[in-house]
């Protein structure tokens, strides 16, 4: 079954892209080859609200692929500080760095946010049928790329916005990814304000008054662990406008 999976999220990610391989093969053709370089590679797993996957600085001995579920990927510094590296969802690689990181080691500890199915398979294995299979290298390569324009996106938030500005945008981001297409469809938004302190690197008290004055300005609804964001054009206008009495 796992390996099925795959071979339907390597088609889909195929589309767009349907010429001939020197040989002559067709996309299906060579995907049906990719199934059996795939077979006894990846496995299911089950894993539960907040168990932990893999924790930092351990050996990176596995590719883990998304199936369903959210799962967060969290480094802490020497002085036990944490802080959200990236929020992986189903369709993503968690954490793919880890195939070209010569130190083989994790850069942070992945946590499930929900109940979550993930696709595992060795990185042996996988740099093996990647190095015989390109179609393979290239779905990880480009999910490698994503994750680093998205730390790209985040630093430069760090460097040039406020607290309120950050988080506008990681609520107005996270309701885009997740549907809202229309520019004021509610969307709900299944993170703490722990975890949404943790992403933007604020203080809980802070995000909590932040919260609270746009929730008294009808932008967003607020429950235990969960946010209902009402009006997501109004956070991103807070960005554009870059913060004309923000709070830092």
């Amino acid at each position: 079954m796992a390996n099925e999976v795959v071979l339907q999220v390597l088609k889909r990610e195929g589309n767009g892209h349907q010429e001939a391989s020197p040989q002559g093969a067709s996309v299906t053709e060579r995907l049906d080859l990719v199934r059996r370089a795939l077979e006894d590679i990846f496995c299911l797993r089950h894993i539960g609200r907040d168990e932990i996957l893999f924790r930092q600085g351990e050996p990176a001995k596995h590719i883990y692929y998304i199936l369903r579920g959210r799962i967060v990927l969290e480094r802490a510094d020497e002085h036990g500080h944490s802080s959200i590296l990236c929020m992986r969802k189903a369709g993503d690689f968690l954490c793919p760095l880890s195939l070209f990181d010569a130190s083989g080691l994790h850069i942070g500890t992945a946590r499930a946010l929900e109940p979550s199915i993930v696709l595992i398979a060795p990185k042996e294995r996988f740099v093996e049928a990647y190095q015989s299979y390109p179609v393979l290298w290239e779905w990880a390569h480009r999910q490698c790329f994503m994750q680093i324009h998205g730390l790209m996106d985040r630093l430069n938030m760090a460097l040039h916005h406020t607290v309120e500005e950050r988080l506008a945008w990681l609520l107005w981001r996270e309701a885009q990814q997740w549907g809202a297409d229309d520019k004021n469809e509610a969307m709900e938004i299944h993170l703490t304000q722990q975890e949404l302190a943790a992403w933007i690197g604020a203080t809980r008290e802070t995000v909590s008054r932040i919260l609270q004055r746009w929730k008294q300005k009808g932008w967003i609804q607020v429950r235990r662990g969960r946010l209902i964001v009402l009006q997501p054009q109004a956070l991103k206008d807070l960005v554009d406008r870059k913060g004309e009495g923000a709070e830092e």
